[in-house]
């Protein structure tokens, strides 16, 4: 139960939705291959909404999110500026306010955080750094 919410960053939406998806697919017991096998399945369902969400962004706005799953928290700093090739620091401020209103990252906390678990998953395996 505990990976279950650890998985969905305890999102209630996707806890009940992983969690049916889990019931469904389980002969009896929930093992971790259960687990495995159904947030594998969650991730495929949302999909199509990802692609449609990220097919809408600049190359800047991809390199934002890049480095917020890097685990960046100065995207200011010239390093992070050029390192992910984020344009000027007044940049950074636009595409925080674009990730906002989209609904892609929350900033109430001290870093940015995905709105939808599903997201940094994706972005990760779709927009990886070679």
């Amino acid at each position: 139960a505990s990976k279950l919410i650890e998985l969905v960053d305890s999102h209630s939406y996707y806890l009940q939705y992983l969690a049916r998806i889990c019931w469904n697919n389980a002969s009896k017991d929930v093992t971790m291959k259960t687990l495995e096998t159904s947030y594998e399945e969650m991730l495929n369902d949302n999909v199509a909404l990802f692609k449609s969400i990220t097919a809408a962004l600049t190359k800047y706005q991809i390199n934002y999110l890049r480095a917020v799953v890097a685990g960046e928290t100065q995207f200011t700093s010239m390093r992070v500026l050029q390192e992910y090739g984020l344009g000027s620091q007044g940049n950074i401020k636009r595409i925080m306010k674009v990730m906002e209103d989209k609904e892609i990252l929350d900033y109430s906390g001290k870093t940015p955080t995905f709105c939808d678990p599903y997201f940094g998953p994706l972005f990760s395996r779709t927009f990886s750094r070679d």
